[in-house]
């Protein structure tokens, strides 16, 4: 039995079973649950913590889940962009926090207010965090506002990605500054 005592800030490989139909075998979650005790602390420092899928995905294949979750749901420019074929997740642990005070800067300032240890997800990291957290919390993670990922487009311009009651909002960067683009902090394990 799976027992979740940390709230809104942990999401349980069961729950994440029920709400999207994701299975994990018997050794998955075994190894999930080696790495288990060092992504915990987060929980209580902001950050949400959930199993990423047990197949790695491309934001296409969300997408063919998941249509009426996002923006575009079918065709869109960003569907013939490579990242949206080869940027996938990979199974262990998702540990992601909006980064306050992100917004309105340059791409090069954003990267100097990661914690360290963290990265930029990529989009489809992010997608799958928001997804999830809509799916099993109800809320909105990060609502109405637009996050850096670290996912280029064909032409080298950074992918963002928004959620807002419209769907999921995919589109490039040209890197000015931006009062509604801030930045996610993972780390993987």
């Amino acid at each position: 039995m799976e027992i979740n005592t940390f709230g809104g800030n942990f999401i349980t490989p069961r729950e994440v079973t029920n709400a999207r139909g994701v299975a994990y075998t018997k050794e998955q979650i075994a190894g999930l649950a080696v790495n288990l005790a060092g992504v915990f602390k987060w929980c209580r420092d902001g950050y949400t913590v959930m199993p990423a899928p047990s197949e790695s995905r491309s934001l296409l294949f969300l997408r063919k889940n998941e249509p009426n979750r996002f923006h575009a749901r079918n065709g869109g420019l960003w569907a013939r962009q490579r990242f949206a074929h080869e940027d996938k997740t990979s199974l262990g642990w998702i540990v992601i926090r909006f980064i306050p005070g992100s917004t309105s800067k340059m791409p090069y300032k954003q990267k100097t207010l990661l914690p360290s240890g963290f990265g930029f997800p990529n989009v489809t990291e992010v997608v799958w965090a928001l997804i999830v957290h809509k799916t099993v919390k109800g809320i909105h993670l990060i609502p109405n506002i637009l996050v850096r990922t670290s996912s280029f487009d064909d032409d080298g311009y950074p992918v963002v990605v928004g959620d807002n009651p419209d769907g999921i909002i995919i589109r490039p960067w040209k890197g000015h500054p931006d009062g509604m683009i801030g930045m996610v902090a993972i780390i993987r394990r």
